[in-house]
């Protein structure tokens, strides 16, 4: 299940400014969800320093892996050059929860997400425009099963406003 509203495990859901670090506007939603046999063993997610897929083995005895997938576009302007448009994205690549925004008990588990463009950025200032768009793919595989949910995400800031726009994808 992914919920884009109400209060969410450990952040605000909903569009906004991130409510853990608050350095980020964005989509705050949390995830969560059961095996109804056997138990989660892994969670495969990027690992931020080294920007390298890593698998972390939350239980040995699992037979289940947690999977986010996420794909972006996006361009955006910052206050200390207004004239610069940066602009860039990724190509689909593993998204999972970072160890210290989810919870994996056994067979059942839960995490928060909050995808979005920082509001400051030493090198640039203070964001003054942005657009994105964000493709994901939540999966729990084991073997030859697995259960899927897909959204999409599309983000826009303009004076001082964010708007944000997420819905099922096929």
């Amino acid at each position: 299940m992914v919920e884009f509203t109400g209060p969410g495990y450990m952040t605000n859901n909903g569009a906004g400014q991130s409510s853990d670090d608050g350095n980020v506007y964005g989509l705050g939603f949390t995830v969560s969800g059961s095996v109804a046999d056997g138990a989660i063993g892994k969670v495969e997610r990027m690992d931020p320093i080294a920007h390298a897929p890593i698998t972390d083995i939350v239980n040995p005895n699992g037979n289940w892996t947690i999977q986010q997938w996420e794909s972006d576009s996006f361009k955006l302007t910052r206050d200390r050059n207004p004239n610069l448009l940066i602009w860039g994205g990724s190509p689909t690549q593993p998204d999972g929860p970072q160890p210290k925004f989810r919870r994996v008990e056994s067979n059942a588990f839960v995490y928060s997400d909050f995808p979005g463009p920082s509001r400051y950025t030493a090198s640039y200032g203070n964001l003054t425009y942005a657009e994105a768009e964000l493709d994901f793919a939540i999966k729990l595989i084991d073997g030859q099963r697995q259960c899927e949910v897909k959204f999409h995400v599309s983000m826009a800031f303009r004076n001082g406003k964010l708007t944000v726009h997420w819905g099922a994808r096929p």
